[in-house]
């Protein structure tokens, strides 16, 4: 028997949790009403609605993206990555038609909240971090996003590079897709250096940070094996957005990894495909207004590479 909470009202900054009893047997669920349980609304992301419920201790509510989304944050969690801060994820599951996911409230806030004192005395130890999570990767199976057991599910980081996208949607375009798509055939490397552990929106929304230390990384939804350099290419890719904590973290990621091998193609690779997945697999209705952006950025980049 597993508990399930989804948010049904809004009153106050407040929103009431109907809570229920739900059994599982085979493919048949069974479900009896609860108890309420209080939740605060804290934010929404691109893929998700983020709640707190009350209670000692606290946990996180994760509501609105896909189930395979969640199942990677269980998968991430169950991995321990040594000396990454992941919350524990207590439930994943569907209420009528409504993925959740439920975890542990870890101590900090996110990066992009801090102050911009606190910005410059964690700047480093965020980005340190990203040695540790990709470190985790060692020794796993397949390569891009993970499944629910743990697994990439493409044979190799060509294939999922090369691959359009799960779902799809309009805001790049079909010409510009396929430009970009075209530049990476042509100029990404096929073979991956390193078998990693990418989290794919790493830095200032998912980082929590205090007093100059990663507290906590959360939100895997995007997490895949691949090359450790596509986490620097999703900052690369927001760099320029209206947040100057993500150009602070992208210049230290290039003083700590400019002189890779083959950086500024695998960069420029990562940054362009990170903003096909965007455009194809993470965007939801509020956020759509920031695909024009991503479109703008995108064009930029692919502009600049096919120059280099």
């Amino acid at each position: 028997m597993v508990e399930q909470r989804v948010a049904t009202a809004h009153e106050s900054g407040k929103r009431k949790m109907s809570s229920s009893t739900t059994a599982v047997s085979g493919s048949t669920w069974t479900r009896s009403p609860a108890s309420q349980a209080e939740c605060m609304y804290l934010c929404s992301g691109a893929e998700s609605d983020v709640y707190r419920i009350s209670g000692t201790p606290s946990r996180i509510l994760r509501t609105g993206a896909r189930r395979e989304a969640y199942a990677r944050d269980a998968a991430v969690a169950e991995m321990h990555p040594q000396n990454v801060p992941v919350p524990e994820v207590y439930e994943v599951g569907v209420v009528g038609v409504t993925p959740y996911c439920i975890s542990e409230e870890l101590p900090g806030i996110p990066y992009a909240s801090a102050s911009h004192a606190e910005q410059l005395q964690s700047c480093g130890a965020v980005v340190g971090l990203l040695d540790h999570i990709h470190e985790a990767g060692r020794g796993r199976s397949g390569f891009g996003p993970l499944d629910a057991t743990g697994t990439g599910i493409m044979p190799s980081w060509e294939a999922w590079m090369s691959s359009p996208g799960e779902r799809r949607a309009e805001g790049l375009g079909d010409g510009l897709r396929n430009d970009i798509m075209e530049q990476i055939a042509l100029r990404a490397p096929r073979a991956c250096p390193e078998h990693a552990l990418v989290h794919g929106d790493y830095g200032w929304s998912n980082t929590l940070v205090h007093d100059g230390e990663v507290t906590g990384v959360v939100d895997w939804s995007t997490s895949m094996y691949g090359d450790p350099l596509y986490d620097g290419g999703r900052m690369f890719l927001w760099s320029t957005w209206v947040l100057p904590c993500i150009r602070s973290l992208w210049d230290e990621y290039c003083a700590r990894h400019g002189s890779e091998d083959r950086f500024w193609d695998r960069i420029y690779a990562s940054a362009l495909r990170s903003a096909v997945r965007d455009d194809a697999d993470t965007m939801r209705e509020h956020a759509k207004e920031l695909l024009p952006w991503v479109r703008g950025r995108a064009e930029v980049l692919l502009a600049e590479w096919k120059g280099l």
